[in-house]
């Protein structure tokens, strides 16, 4: 019998960033995303964060200057017709999100929900919410839905590869590559088809 669900939303996170270290590097772009637990779309927000582009990217590393110069978001940031987000409002606009879309804060007869953090390798993402945003991480589940893990063990279980979701390291571009990506896993992975081992 198929057993019952706590009604709540999926939160879907991608942040573009100066670099690796949460300590030492900032947020540079966020985009967020809800859907259902059936990955039915529900409503997406994105935020460039305020910064000094000069100063940061005398900071940053050669590929990160040159991954964002080709993706346009350096353009994007020095865009006085682009609305800039404070890096302080970042925690605040993250948890307003959850709370309104049922991310988090959902109660019914199953229980509370609190939403996983979604996407292509959240771990990274939550590492710099931890940092910067930590009143906003205790809201949500500490488990991840880490798509890029998925996308692995397809690789390694099945004959077919997983189609290769394009990355312009774009914050929204990316969140809807990854819930695209669930979507097909959901299809051709979570069946016994074309397993190359025994179950």
């Amino acid at each position: 019998m198929k057993g019952k669900r706590t009604v709540g939303n999926l939160l879907w996170i991608d942040l573009e960033t100066t670099g690796l270290s949460p300590e030492n590097n900032q947020i540079l772009e966020c985009a967020v995303a809800a859907t259902t637990q059936d990955l039915d779309f529900i409503f997406g927000e994105a935020w460039l964060i305020e910064t000094d582009v000069d100063a940061t990217m005398g900071r940053a590393s050669d590929v990160v200057i040159s991954m964002h110069d080709t993706n346009g978001l350096w353009n994007d940031l020095l865009d006085p017709e682009k609305p800039k987000t404070p890096a302080a409002s970042l925690c605040a606009l993250l948890s307003d999100f959850a709370r309104e879309n049922l991310c988090v804060q959902c109660v019914d007869g199953n229980g509370p929900w609190r939403s996983p953090l979604c996407g292509f390798s959240p771990h990274f993402d939550r590492a710099f919410l931890r940092v910067h945003t930590p009143s906003f991480l205790q809201l949500v589940s500490h488990r991840n839905v880490d798509i890029s893990t998925l996308v692995q063990l397809g690789d390694w279980w099945f004959t077919s590869p997983t189609p290769k979701q394009p990355s312009n390291h774009r914050a929204t571009d990316d969140v809807l590559a990854s819930i695209d990506a669930l979507k097909w896993i959901r299809a051709h992975r979570f069946n016994p088809h074309g397993r190359r081992v025994a179950k």
